[in-house]
């Protein structure tokens, strides 16, 4: 729906880091919808599974095809794991058609829970998120390779109760203000299920 009030039914649409192209097939009903995902477990998964059109590949790759092709190109939960983002929205800008527009979805570092947590933040992964953005750095670079901000929004997220209280047991060890949290949680406990 968010892609939809940017670009209209039948786009060409280019979603970037499409893993077993859960989005791509969704999207397949409105756009003209292709992936690109560097695992090729991941690309034989979506075929084969999810019967979606996704492609070995990198933003990173070189695709003369794909030079000025896309109305819309997406980018959900990827930004974090590129070591060169300045380079991948290069390439993501090349790609783009005149008029085109980039959605991105990445965690923001400068959430209330992103600051408040510090280095037990739960998205902090030196190992698969090597890019962490605020919203006010991520409109820097975003800007710096001549984007313009359209829209932004948060999307939040639905966690049973359970798994909350079970999290911040597990990052307890971590920071006094998590364990506080978590001993504000245990009640959560009487209510597992809810979300």
């Amino acid at each position: 729906d968010w892609v939809s009030r940017f670009a209209p039914p039948g786009a060409r649409l280019l979603d970037v880091g499409a893993n077993v192209g859960a989005f791509v097939k969704c999207a397949s009903e409105r756009f003209d919808a292709l992936g690109i995902e560097p695992n090729p477990g991941a690309v034989a998964w979506a075929r084969e599974h999810m019967g979606a059109r996704v492609e070995m590949g990198s933003i990173f790759d070189e695709v003369t095809a794909y030079v000025g092709r896309f109305d819309a190109l997406t980018m959900f939960d990827v930004i974090e794991h590129v070591d060169d983002p300045t380079a991948a929205l290069r390439q993501c800008r090349r790609y783009l058609a005149a008029g085109g527009v980039l959605f991105i979805t990445t965690p923001d570092i400068g959430s209330l829970s992103g600051r408040l947590l510090g280095r037990a933040w739960y998205y902090i992964d030196l190992e698969q998120h090597v890019s962490l953005f605020s919203m006010a750095t991520l409109k820097r670079l975003l800007v710096s390779q001549g984007f313009e901000i359209v829209d932004r929004r948060t999307f939040g997220r639905r966690y049973r109760f359970s798994y909350i209280e079970q999290r911040l047991k597990d990052l307890s060890h971590q920071n006094a203000l998590v364990r506080v949290l978590h001993g504000l949680s245990v009640p959560l406990r009487l209510a597992p299920g809810w979300a």
